[in-house]
């Protein structure tokens, strides 16, 4: 994966995974490995959307869950043709596989208490598991926080159920230990920190010289870092197609009563 040069990735899981294929049958099997984790990644994927529509839409409308589910997997067979690059052998195949296991976990947890027993345990493992403090493990934190405030609410519209107070005393402790799990665990691996901190450390000190008007180069960097967002940014009506696309999220929100906090949590952070 490293064009025959030698490299360290600090994702040791993944590395662990690509030893093991190498083992078992050299570069054939490495190959078959990754293209075995992208079809998890987009089986898992296509049936989280399926356990949503059939919750939302239970006791048939079959033909309505079929055409849905052809469309998402034509979309993201497209996408992933721009993705290729970047998913041949490469660590990232981890984020996507354990983000799209946490999205099908997060299917219908509020009515099923056994999925959200799952979830409050797995989310946690998936980004240990990830062995770095990338964005996905952060995408795992706010993944929890936002059902945690999703279940808060829930909890205060049922006051027949016993309302927060109830939920405050049993399931409270819970998720703040799925939380405080799913941020410290990443940190058990010394090079997850070691990636981590000199990041954390040097954005930091950016934003503050930008505050205070000592660092425009650095400003520039932080706004510009990759060229192809500017370019992005000069492409024709790219404003007002991201204006209607924020929009159209907002009403989707809106409409989806029963999780319109969790999905207000994600698109803001999104």
């Amino acid at each position: 994966s490293a064009l025959g040069e030698p490299s360290l990735f600090v994702g040791w899981l993944w590395g662990l995974w690509l030893y093991l294929a190498w083992l078992g049958g050299g570069y054939t099997a490495v190959s078959i490995f990754g293209a075995l984790v992208w079809g998890a990644i987009f089986a898992i994927g296509a049936k989280a959307i399926v356990t949503n529509i059939e919750r939302d839409l239970p006791g048939g409308e079959s033909f309505s869950r079929k055409a849905v589910l052809a469309t998402v997997l034509v979309t993201t067979s497209i996408s992933f043709q721009f993705l290729v690059g970047r998913a041949v052998l490469r660590a990232e195949a981890t984020m996507y596989l354990a983000w799209v296991v946490a999205v099908y976990l997060s299917a219908g947890i509020a009515e099923h208490k056994q999925r959200r027993r799952r979830f409050l345990f797995v989310v946690p493992l998936l980004s240990w598991s990830l062995g770095w403090l990338h964005t996905t493990s952060i995408f795992m934190v706010v993944l929890l926080v936002g059902h945690l405030l999703q279940a808060g609410v829930d909890a205060m519209r049922a006051p027949l159920a016993g309302g927060f107070k109830k939920f405050a005393k049993t399931d409270l402790r819970a998720w703040l230990l799925a939380i405080c799990a799913a941020a410290a665990l990443p940190c058990l691996n010394p090079n997850g920190v070691e990636q981590a901190l000199p990041l954390i450390t040097d954005l930091a000190r950016n934003l503050h010289g930008i505050m205070l008007g000592e660092r425009a180069d650095a400003s520039e960097q932080v706004v510009h870092i990759n060229l192809e967002y500017r370019r992005l940014v000069d492409v024709p009506l790219v404003w007002s197609i991201a204006i209607l696309f924020l929009v159209s999220s907002l009403v989707v929100v809106w409409q989806d009563r029963p999780r319109r906090v969790i999905n207000a949590v994600l698109l803001a952070v999104g």
